[in-house]
């Protein structure tokens, strides 16, 4: 017996639309990975202005520390020394998913 089955793909789910911060400030938005196989993990911090425009960027990859809760907490902190090397330490939002389990 020939049976046809319609299989619809999987989409992707839709992706996160930034969201500019208000007038005068910056926004820095931050992220942590982890890489299990070596018991490290990497974290980014990403500055823009209200217009969208990049200001500076960090990474770092954290040897010995795979917890993402840690990670994401230095990213934070990573986010707060771009402010600094930036000089814009004033009228600043950082921004993290924080979505580990």
């Amino acid at each position: 017996m020939n049976q046809v089955q319609t299989v619809r793909p999987r989409l992707p789910p839709p992706a996160a639309r930034w969201i500019p911060p208000p007038a005068l400030h910056v926004k820095i938005n931050v992220d942590a990975a982890v890489a299990k196989q070596s018991s490290s993990g990497a974290i980014a911090a990403v500055c823009r202005d209200a217009g969208g425009r990049f200001l500076g960027a960090s990474a770092l990859v954290i040897a010995g520390i795979a917890d993402p809760g840690t990670l994401e907490a230095l990213a934070c902190r990573e986010a707060l020394s771009l402010a600094e090397d930036l000089q814009a330490t004033l009228n600043q939002a950082v921004r993290c998913d924080a979505a580990h389990k």
